[in-house]
């Protein structure tokens, strides 16, 4: 499946509850698949698997694993969990209810890899965006992190209106400033 040159178009086939039940079985064939060419192919098309499928991947494992909260290392695939579940091929089916489970702490690593992702990845998709409603959950993790900043820096100044102030150019960067 992951062979074909589109299989988005061979998932449209099955019915979501197919999908679901079967989500455990899909994410252990594409582990188990051997990497193909220089640039491995097998990643990049696991990578553009619908949103939905790899949401349900992320799902999956937070399931299996009875997690309650995810680190910048689980979702970029650093972490034992992260590199065994291979998390970082289904950053791109991230929700909300995923962004609300990151630690804040570290939401500014997990954003960078999600624009790179999809900045990468849409020269094999061009469709390939950025949810609005996921821009809208990133933003306000973000503004709970710059909160925790600002009081771990002891700048109590008017709450909300200095606070992006206190980005750094790594931070400006990272979340898609110039």
């Amino acid at each position: 499946m992951l062979s074909a040159s589109d299989p988005s178009e061979l998932l449209k086939l099955f019915s979501p509850r197919v999908i679901q039940r079967n989500v455990a079985a899909l994410i252990k064939t594409i582990l188990e698949m051997p990497e193909v060419g220089r640039f491995g192919i097998t990643s990049i098309q696991a990578k553009l698997l619908p949103r939905n499928i790899l949401s349900l991947w992320l799902t999956w494992v937070r399931e299996q694993t009875h997690s309650s909260h995810w680190t910048a290392d689980d979702i970029l695939g650093r972490s034992p969990l992260g590199s065994t579940h291979e998390l970082n091929f289904a950053i791109l089916g991230l929700t909300c209810r995923d962004v609300s489970l990151i630690d804040t702490i570290d939401i500014l690593p997990v954003i960078f890899q999600y624009r790179r992702e999809v900045s990468s990845l849409s020269h094999f998709k061009p469709a390939l965006s950025f949810s609005m409603n996921l821009r809208v959950c990133l933003l306000e993790k973000v503004v709970e992190y710059l909160k925790i900043k600002r009081d771990l820096s002891g700048n109590q100044t008017d709450s909300s209106r200095n606070v992006l102030a206190l980005l750094n150019p790594g931070e400006i960067m990272g979340i898609g400033g110039n």
